[in-house]
């Protein structure tokens, strides 16, 4: 089989050695071509599949505990979380102890904090999935994480000539499997289970029983926490686990011309001595092929370094998980992490390769995934700094001007982590589902996500310079300082709220006040010059009921006029201008094109005027 298992559209059929539906309609054809490779080929055939199809490709292998060693620890574990660990019984029931271990490291700590329920949880489903697996890790684990899930569950007291007394346990009758210690379980619900285990590991390893038993009597919990927590930093730190104070080195900024060289090889990520895996590929099912780092991908003929470079985001990952103080039980917050760790090396990629494909083939050949990632970070941050001075220069007028929906952007771009608004159409709408009771339904969502390209950063850059010069025109031109437009909203009756009175609006309203009174100001006006200016400002059509046009004669004058302000005219503030007097425009023929201007106009119905 072909190694390399980039996961772009076409290309998994391709390197299947049976067609892909025949997994369903043909699991017996299936069964004989899989067991007819070798347990690395059978490995892959698992990593170009997702989801519950893993687990039945898994059950129709002859070798399936085999099959499992190889797979990346990682991988499984995502596969698992996928699916939901009740219907992955048969996937959980094949892991070897350190990949049992593996999955408790992952699920049973919120940073250095032990979470004793979901800790009961995964215990649970590891003995249901194979009862086995219990017995196992009691032998292999560290002793003080032992102690800690027990002394969370049970408490013990030791018979002896000193008392016959027990504090603390209610009404219940202790329990002993030796004579010698009494057990009291915390939970009702958890005894079942805890006396067969205690049984068994008694009969197999009476001495390992004893010292447990000891243990939860003698060690005090917090130390024995602590210690615990520790020997699980130690294991998970090569897999991209460290402590907090190191993990949040990640957003460290680095400039393009830093990037370092010398990547890893794929041998430098095995989990363990001695054992050897396929490198993980779910990182990249969440990239979008189209993407500048997507094409760059697709062009790289290194499977090693390819190989790597899955670990190298895998680890990367985890990092920025433990960074952000998130839950690693959460599938849906593993994957934003991942969106938004694959976006900041795409930014980086395309800032370092210029745009040049094959340039960023060579930059992901020889650089290291976090540097790219500390690039990107680096421009996303550099933005939401200068919005954050932008705010901080001209305060409130950067809050008014723009208009409540460019307020939601600036608000997201000086996020922790600045996101970028996408427009999408509400579900009901995709699935077909509007009615009456739905309301305004076809209207599109804003789906805030962490920025992914230098576009969404060009994008970002273009609001920011937009809300720059409304804010510059509105205090230097139009002459308005934060404290008069809320004057004018104090003496308007239309509109009725202060946040309608954004940059459009106040130019509407001054353009209509040179109109009627040749001047450049910004005063509400009366119904009756607002009525007059509406008359002026569309001419007859000459075909009734074609749409009116809008004045020249008065609309250049008003610019020219506007553009002799001391506003220190830049081409960039011109186009700008273009821009705010498109907007004018579409505002008046969308408020006021269709009105009768000699008759009475009920103006609560309209935006865009200042009407006293």
């Amino acid at each position: 089989m072909n190694e390399i298992t980039v996961p772009a559209e076409g290309l998994l059929d391709k390197l299947l050695p049976f067609p892909r539906e025949w997994l369903h309609s043909a699991p017996e054809k299936v069964e004989q071509a899989l067991n007819d490779l070798s347990i690395e080929d059978q490995a892959r055939c698992f990593l170009m599949y997702s989801g519950l199809e893993r687990q039945k490709l898994l059950l129709l292998s002859h070798n399936a505990f085999g099959l499992a060693q190889i797979l990346p620890d990682e991988e499984i574990y995502h596969t698992v979380k996928e699916i939901g660990p009740v219907d992955a019984y048969p996937l959980l029931s094949v892991l070897s102890p350190p990949q049992v271990q593996f999955f408790f490291d992952m699920e049973w700590w919120g940073g250095d904090k032990f979470l004793p329920e979901r800790a009961w949880q995964w215990f649970e489903w590891m003995d249901h999935a194979n009862d086995q697996h219990i017995l196992d890790w009691f032998e292999t684990e560290e002793f003080e994480q032992k102690i800690v899930f027990l002394q969370a569950f049970i408490k013990v007291y030791k018979r002896d000539d000193a008392t016959d007394q027990y504090e603390g346990v209610g009404e219940a009758p202790p329990w002993t499997p030796d004579g010698v210690y009494d057990l009291f379980f915390i939970n009702d619900d958890s005894s079942g289970l805890f006396k067969r285990i205690f049984i068994e590991l008694y009969n197999s390893n009476a001495q390992l029983f004893r010292a447990l038993m000891e243990g939860v009597l003698w060690y005090p919990i917090t130390p024995t926490v602590e210690k615990a927590y520790q020997w699980r930093l130690s294991r998970t730190a090569d897999r991209g686990l460290p402590d907090f104070e190191e993990a949040f080195s990640v957003y460290s900024k680095l400039d393009v011309l830093s990037l370092s060289e010398n990547p890893p090889a794929p041998e430098d990520f095995e989990p363990e001595a001695g054992r050897q895996t396929l490198a993980p590929t779910f990182p990249l099912f969440e990239a979008d092929p189209a993407s500048f780092l997507g094409q760059c991908l697709a062009r790289l003929k290194d499977i090693k370094r390819f190989d790597a470079l899955c670990w190298e985001l895998v680890m990367l990952a985890n990092k920025v998980i433990v960074a952000d103080q998130l839950d690693f039980g959460s599938l849906e917050a593993r994957r934003d992490t991942l969106k938004k760790v694959l976006g900041y090396i795409n930014i980086g990629l395309e800032l370092g390769a210029g745009g040049d494909l094959q340039l960023g083939e060579k930059i992901l050949n020889r650089t290291w995934m976090q540097s790219l990632f500390q690039v990107g970070y680096a421009g996303v941050m550099q933005l939401k700094w200068d919005v954050e001075t932008l705010l901080r220069d001209h305060g409130p007028l950067v809050k008014q001007v723009p208009g409540p929906v460019v307020q939601e952007h600036l608000a997201a771009m000086i996020d922790r982590f600045p996101r970028i608004g996408v427009h999408r159409m509400p579900q009901a709408v995709l699935e077909g589902l509007e009615g009456e009771e739905d309301g305004d339904i076809d209207t599109p969502e804003i789906h805030w996500r962490h920025l992914e390209s230098m576009a969404d950063l060009q994008r970002l850059r273009y609001l920011q310079g937009q809300v720059l010069f409304r804010v510059r025109f509105v205090n230097m031109v139009l002459g308005l300082s934060i404290q008069d437009i809320e004057a004018m909203a104090e003496r308007s009756r239309f509109p009725t709220t202060l946040q309608e009175l954004d940059a459009v609006c106040l130019t509407v309203t001054a353009l209509a006040h040179y109109a009627m009174f040749g001047q450049v100001a910004c005063e509400s006006l009366s119904e009756e010059a607002a009525s007059s200016f509406l008359q002026v400002i569309f001419l007859p059509s000459p075909v009734p009921g074609d749409p009116r046009a809008l004045n020249e004669d008065i609309l250049e004058p008003f610019r020219a006029r506007l553009e002799e302000m001391p506003l220190a005219w830049t081409d960039a503030d011109r186009e700008e201008m273009d821009r705010l007097m498109k907007e004018v425009e579409e505002t008046l023929y969308q408020q006021f094109g269709g009105l009768n201007a000699t008759l009475p106009i009920e103006w609560h119905f309209t935006r865009g005027l200042c009407i006293i």
